[in-house]
């Protein structure tokens, strides 16, 4: 247990903020600093710190608390384990209270068991591996050298081993070893374990600890080939990264992660160097995950196997990945996994295939090129559909104009035709020419925009429905504000409309409905809805400036409405 001295130390550690930066990228916003929140998904920073207070705060999420309860949660440790990292970090003396001043919390306790008996475990198990085992047998047939049968502490569990009998602790009991996620004491006082007669892969945490463990197994083929520890308090699959406590030196250092699948997919590529390898457990990738991975780096090199379940999980691999801003990069292989690929190629040739991964776009086109075929036109249109949401999401306009060249080109397309698609616009060659704007893609507030202009000029009823929820909310553009107030003020609606009005918005709107006249008018709500989030976004925006100057002019009460403001739009965005 703790000292009070040294849990005191710690909640007077003056840099926070120096802690923080190791989980999140923070700039300075006034006095305070800003960056984007660990504990959920967002774009635009709402996760706040303030160093004089010691405290932070999310606008999106509501997290807060000090420096202890974020580590508490980032790291998802108990007080004691907190306290102690922290202090490590911030070479803060670690002291011990006198016996009788010891207190534990009952979590805290049965954490601390809990890995007591797994550690031990862990340690029956590798001693259990010996070279006369099918599991040892198993593991040279793979090609696994003893060196990296040693490093990630691989091992065996007999059919004939008597785990709980073997575990030395007079404070080991049947409720205790129940949690542990290793089986259950049946009757008689019996062990019994899903795990007998498997391969043992022990799991740890980003610290090192053993948290559960992973089995293949041996023999059985009714059996399920891997299995992993019951969800326990230190076994949370879902926020786990297998390897991670080797790997994460490296990926820091390379700012990039190879994502693979299996547990011997990450021992292999360890054993011929590619060291910022990590498995997401068998399950498709998690937010938590993510998380993780983004704490460390920028880039994600996403290796898995080359089934139709490994190429579900790039799809939601990327999906997670790019929703919190890392970069994602697919390596194309031709084996059933990276095991067996750097296996056959060596580590030369799995650099060669990292140097000539692709981004997830061109993967997605050429697996869809693959599956469906470019025979007939028919097919083209099903592969231009599919693929059009994802060039649309690419916010490099370089980028995109390089995919849409080698798409058209490959699919025997114009350019012009994919480029409409991506811009939301119908295309029909002599309207384009005729109304072309100078912008060639809208982003989604102008679009919407355009719809409301739209709407307002078609209709009595629902030109009174728009300007009641809009309220004094303004249009995105000058012009399109005006062109609105004239519509307004006009009267007039259709063809009637375009004669009574000046000349330029007169072919304004006419570009409006003939992009726009299929659109029904059913739908105006959900446009208004997006005019109203853009409007809170500025709001928004305009508040994150002008914080940090009234908290330099030490206006408190004014501060303190501008803050609750804010926190109130951040709820809505």
């Amino acid at each position: 247990m703790l000292s009070q001295t040294t849990i005191a130390a710690v909640r007077a550690y003056p840099d926070m903020v120096a802690v923080l930066q190791d989980y999140v990228t923070l700039r300075k916003r006034g006095r305070n600093y800003l960056g984007l929140c660990p504990f959920h998904t967002e774009k635009t920073p709402s996760f706040t710190v303030s160093p004089e207070k010691q405290l932070y705060y999310c606008f999106g999420c509501q997290a807060s608390g000090d420096l202890i309860s974020f580590v508490q949660r980032v790291e998802q440790l108990g007080f004691q384990e907190s306290v102690e990292l922290i202090a490590r970090r911030a070479g803060i003396a670690i002291e011990i209270a006198p016996e009788h001043a010891r207190t534990q919390r009952p979590e805290d306790k049965l954490r601390h068991a809990l890995q007591e008996i797994l550690a031990q475990a862990r340690r029956l198990f590798t001693a259990q591996l010996k070279p006369e085992t099918e599991a040892y047998r198993y593991l040279i047939s793979r090609e696994i050298l003893p060196e990296f049968i040693a490093r990630f502490e691989l091992g065996y569990f007999p059919m004939s081993f008597h785990l709980s009998e073997a575990l030395v602790s007079t404070e080991i009991t049947p409720e205790l070893l129940n949690q542990t996620g290793l089986g259950i004491v049946v009757e008689y006082g019996q062990f019994s374990s899903p795990f007998r007669n498997r391969l043992m892969v022990p799991i740890f945490d980003e610290r090192g600890r053993t948290v559960g463990f992973g089995a293949r197994r041996l023999d059985g083929e009714n059996m399920a080939k891997y299995i992993n520890s019951e969800e326990t308090l230190l076994f949370d699959k879902g926020s786990l990264l297998f390897g991670l406590h080797l790997a994460k030196s490296e990926i820091k250092r390379q700012d990039a992660a190879i994502l693979v699948e299996g547990y011997l997919d990450v021992v292999l590529m360890h054993q011929h160097g590619f060291v910022n390898t990590v498995a997401s457990m068998g399950t498709a990738l998690t937010s938590d995950q993510a998380q993780r991975l983004k704490r460390l780096c920028a880039h994600v090199f996403l290796a898995f196997d080359q089934d139709n379940a490994g190429l579900a999980a790039v799809d939601r691999a990327y999906a997670v990945l790019s929703d919190i801003g890392v970069g994602v990069r697919v390596i194309r292989f031709e084996a059933k996994d990276p095991a067996d690929y750097v296996l056959s190629v060596g580590a030369s040739g799995m650099r060669n295939a990292l140097e000539d991964s692709v981004s997830y776009v061109s993967f997605k086109f050429d697996e869809l090129v693959r599956t469906i075929g470019t025979y007939s036109i028919q097919n083209v249109s099903k592969i231009v559909d599919a693929i059009v949401p994802f060039l649309k999401q690419e916010p490099d306009a370089i980028v995109r104009h390089h995919y849409l060249k080698h798409i058209s080109k490959t699919l025997g397309i114009e350019q012009e035709v994919l480029m409409a698609k991506v811009s939301d616009v119908g295309y029909a060659l002599p309207r384009k020419r005729l109304f072309q704007t100078s912008k060639q893609r809208q982003n989604k507030y102008v679009l919407a925009e355009e719809y409301i202009l739209f709407f307002l000029a078609s209709d009595k009823e629902v030109q009174a429905s728009i300007l009641t929820k809009l309220g004094n909310s303004q249009l995105i553009t000058a012009s399109g504000q005006e062109l609105a107030d004239a519509i307004v003020c006009a009267t007039h609606f259709h063809h009637e409309l375009l004669a009574v009005l000046p000349e330029s918005q007169s072919q304004h709107l006419s570009q409006i409905f003939v992009q726009h006249s299929g659109e029904s008018l059913a739908n105006w709500a959900i446009y208004c809805d997006v005019i109203l989030q853009y409007r809170r976004e500025q709001r928004v925006s305009e508040l994150k400036k002008k914080i940090p100057e009234l908290e330099a002019s030490g206006q408190e009460h004014v501060l303190e409405q501008a803050l609750a403001e804010l926190q109130s739009l951040m709820g809505l965005v």
